[in-house]
């Protein structure tokens, strides 16, 4: 019998760019909370209202352990996208948990979707 090799189709997830609105929220939260300055700042719309990461603030958020409950586009056209975001954030050293609700508004960057605003939900 012939040996099976089975060609790997190319993947481009390596890529830090963000296919879908959702993806690019998911990144970015992933990057904040284990501290990738750079990638979480990549995701950030150059016009947008969020400011920088800075490492500061990265190492604030590496005590946290981030569980990402859910991520729902609630709106989409082609160059701008809502989505809703449900975390919960644990601080083991303080023993503390909170669940968070964010609203992120994204637009697209050169054909990348990227991060152009975000607030709390207060209605969560």
């Amino acid at each position: 019998p012939t040996p099976s090799t089975t060609a790997q189709p190319e993947t481009t997830t390596s890529q830090t760019t963000a296919e879908t609105p959702k993806e690019a929220v998911q990144s970015y939260l992933t990057a904040i909370f284990a501290g990738q300055v750079q990638e979480a700042n990549a995701l950030i719309h150059p016009d947008g209202e969020v400011s920088e990461y800075t490492d500061d603030a990265a190492e604030r958020n590496e005590a946290l352990d981030l569980t990402i409950q859910s991520l729902e586009i609630t709106e989409e056209s082609e160059n701008t996208a809502t989505v809703d975001t449900v975390v919960t954030l644990e601080n083991p050293e303080a023993d503390e948990e909170s669940t968070r609700s964010q609203i992120y508004h994204l637009q697209t960057d050169d054909g990348t979707w990227k991060i152009y605003s975000a607030e709390e939900d207060e209605a969560a």
